[in-house]
Formats: structure tokens, C-alpha cells, sequence
């Protein structure tokens, strides 16, 4: 399983990071959401799950179209989790709309990320 995990936080990347290669998935890291964009763009990487931070140094992801676009055409288009500790000011449907399967408020429990994981049908 490949995933992608953008966040800014060392600490909530780091733990992330070993708990998702803990169950055997392949993790790409992107600290801004230029480089989750290049991640995207290499080798036309497609990934299983995308764990997306919302306010990160150069934006929010909700606000950032590329980005988003790009993973809506992945094919298949992988699942998407918004994680933020202040909730976007928008409405779920529109979340839904840009293409965001579910938001996850931090902090969050790592078993949380276990169930989604096992929850998306991607283990």
C-alpha cells in the first residue's frame, strides 16, 4: 500500500510515518504542499491513501486546487483524509465535493488511523 502523509509537524509526521510503515505501507513525506505536489508529479506516483494536513507553512490544503485536483485524477483515486486540529470553516458536503473522504481532528489516536486504514479496504 502506498501512501502519501502531508504534515508540517515533526511530531505528528514522525509518528505517522512509523505507525503506517508498522503495517507495511510504503510512505511518501511532504512538509509543504509544493512538495506534495511533486511527490504527485514523480513518476506519476499514485497512492492508496493520502493523509493531508490542512494549514501548512505555504497554505491550506481545502483552498489548494492543484493539489487537490491532482490526486481527484489519479486513477484509482486514492482515499483522502484531511487531518487539522482547527476544522476548515466549510460545510462536509463541500469537503466531499473537493474530493476528501473524511476529516480527522487532531489530536488524534494512532488506532483511529488503523480503522481508517482497514475501513478504506486498502490492507
Amino acid at each position: 500500500m502506498k501512501i502519501l502523509v502531508l504534515e508540517d509537524n515533526p511530531d505528528v509526521r514522525n509518528v505517522l510515518k512509523k505507525f503506517l510503515q508498522i503495517k507495511k505501507c510504503d510512505v511518501d513525506i511532504a512538509i509543504t504542499i509544493r512538495e506534495a505536489r511533486l511527490w504527485l508529479r514523480v513518476e506519476r506516483n499514485t497512492y492508496n491513501i493520502c493523509f493531508l494536513d490542512n494549514n501548512l507553512p505555504d497554505g491550506t490544503t481545502v483552498e489548494d486546487s492543484e493539489l487537490l485536483e491532482m490526486i481527484r485524477e489519479q486513477d484509482p483515486k486514492p482515499y483522502v483524509v484531511l487531518m487539522t486540529g482547527k476544522p476548515p470553516d466549510i460545510e462536509a458536503s463541500e469537503l466531499h465535493d473537493l474530493g476528501i473522504d473524511v476529516f480527522l481532528a487532531k489530536p488524534f489516536d494512532l488506532k483511529k488511523i488503523g480503522e481508517i486504514i482497514e475501513g478504506a479496504g486498502r490492507v
